[in-house]
């Protein structure tokens, strides 16, 4: 569905893979698992919790990854279950990397997602799909109305402070399928300079 893993895009399935690896990432929390197909992927590169609102795509996702050990799916509106999730050290003391998925409509749930993550999370990054990247109209992104645009203004005005944000670096002409565009975001200092090395794939927003 939607192309493939992460809308079929083959840069955007190098940055997450490279930042599995360089950020030493010991588990991937989903918002938005839709169908699984990109929870699929992120079961090959670590433990995996993902959370579907929807009755219908939950169950289907079940079907589809219940013989997945590392997998933990969970239902219900994604800031309810990071909220619970935010509750156990065991986990918000790993290194973590966040795919956020879960916007479908006005009522985005991603500024609250990323307060979840900061506040409770010693380790952690977030991929964020349907984002726009300034400069490149090529890559889509979600905009329900002027307060509810999935774009950097929205995150300065009700994100975590100290984000720091960084955006794929290949034009979207380069990319391949769906051309989604997506950002790249921490407020941990050691995360964020490790961000900052990887020059080939990410450039830094002025802050």
């Amino acid at each position: 569905s939607w192309g493939g893993p992460l809308n079929g895009q083959s840069f955007r399935r190098l940055i997450v893979e490279s930042l599995v690896a360089e950020l030493a990432t010991e588990r991937i929390v989903e918002t938005g698992t839709f169908r699984g197909t990109s929870t699929e992927l992120f079961a090959e590169l670590a433990e995996v919790w993902t959370v579907e609102a929807s009755p219908r795509f939950y169950w289907y996702s079940w079907l589809r990854l219940r013989r997945r050990g590392n997998v933990h799916l969970l239902r219900g509106d994604s800031r309810a279950r990071l909220r619970d999730l935010s509750r156990r050290p065991e986990l918000t003391g790993a290194r973590t990397l966040f795919y956020l998925d879960a916007h479908w409509g006005p009522d985005l749930p991603l500024a609250d997602e990323l307060l979840i993550a900061a506040g409770a999370w010693s380790s952690w990054v977030a991929v964020i799909d349907d984002f726009r990247v300034p400069g490149d109209e090529g890559y889509g992104y979600d905009a329900y109305s002027p307060e509810a645009t999935l774009e950097e203004a929205y995150l300065r005005a009700r994100g975590p402070a100290g984000l720091r944000v960084f955006y794929p670096r290949l034009p979207s002409r380069l990319e391949t399928g769906r051309l989604r565009g997506c950002a790249i975001v921490t407020t941990v200092d050691d995360v964020a300079a490790r961000l900052r090395g990887l020059t080939d794939l990410l450039v830094e927003a002025e802050r």
